[in-house]
């Protein structure tokens, strides 16, 4: 599970890169409003990436939803979150006595 997690991570990493492009190609541009060569390089990058890549956006989806049960699976399954779980029922349970 751990490795499921960490390839998650590392993949989710890479869109995150990919999604740092917008920021870089829109840096170092004076004003409040970006240039409208460098608005249309960011809307064709968007596209191509986003629209113009359609089976890799769903798994890019799968790969968030599978690293997110994967990390779920991992607490439900840690000794320290069970155990926790159990001493604050049983706080619960005393203080209502």
């Amino acid at each position: 599970m751990e490795a499921f997690v960490a390839a998650g991570a590392g993949f989710l990493l890479a869109v995150l890169w990919f999604d740092l492009m917008d920021d870089k190609m829109a840096r170092g541009h004076a004003g409040d409003e970006l240039p409208p060569d460098v608005i249309e390089g960011i809307s064709r990058y968007d596209a191509r990436v986003t629209r113009g890549a359609s089976p890799m956006n769903r798994l890019v989806a799968v790969a968030m939803i599978g690293t997110i049960a994967a990390i779920v699976a991992e607490l439900v399954a840690s000794h320290e979150f069970r155990a926790g779980y159990r001493s604050r029922r049983c706080r619960s349970r005393s203080s209502a006595s």
